[in-house]
């Protein structure tokens, strides 16, 4: 799942937008550094990437990705189910999508006025993603391919990303067919977790 997710499961789970969000951006036991509800938060959105990563579904959709893209099939279906979650919006959520994204908006500004040491690269991604309207933009279908592009670039090591839209538009509808399943699943899940964390 990525940024659009995170914040619909957040939504979904009453925790804090902003932890969530923040979470792939801080390594190791967040304890000590920040609030309560950002800890929650981060372990919340730790938990959903485990969770999801280790479906059979999941595992189903990764098997159709060529063996040298394989290792980065897991984050290139994050970027998808994004898009999927984008477009199938109205399935989801009593709110229109634009309302939803400037609601969290509102809310993720005020959060991090109260949480300390929030990491630079969080802050600068943030502000960027609602600058240029990142997660409306997951409803067009190009954007799979603009985001593993730019993924793509942050390390040599990540290159091989770039070519992982071209397996998703082969097999676009089969994955499509997938993400009901899974995020029930993931909702589910998410609900279950946090309840053990509040």
């Amino acid at each position: 799942m990525n940024y659009l997710a995170h914040l619909h499961i957040a939504q979904l789970c009453e925790s804090e937008l902003t932890g969530n969000l923040a979470a792939d951006f801080i390594r190791g036991k967040p304890e000590g550094k920040f609030p309560e509800k950002t800890v929650n938060a981060i372990y919340l959105h730790r938990f959903v990437d485990r969770f999801i990563d280790n479906l059979p579904e999941t595992k189903y959709c990764r098997q159709h990705f060529s063996k040298d893209l394989y290792r980065f099939s897991a984050i290139a279906l994050d970027i998808f189910w994004d898009h999927i979650l984008a477009i199938d919006w109205d399935n989801y959520h009593s709110l229109d999508l634009e309302q939803f994204v400037e609601n969290c908006r509102v809310r993720c500004n005020e959060e991090k006025q109260h949480i300390p040491q929030l990491p630079t690269s969080y802050l600068t991604t943030a502000e960027r993603m609602w600058q240029n309207d990142w997660l409306l933009s997951y409803r067009k279908r190009e954007t799979i391919a603009l985001v593993l592009e730019r993924m793509s670039h942050r390390s040599p090591r990540m290159a091989p990303l770039r070519d992982c839209a071209a397996e998703i538009n082969v097999h676009y509808e089969l994955f499509h067919e997938q993400f009901s399943g899974i995020y029930k699943q993931v909702q589910h899940a998410a609900l279950a977790f946090n309840e053990t964390r509040t």
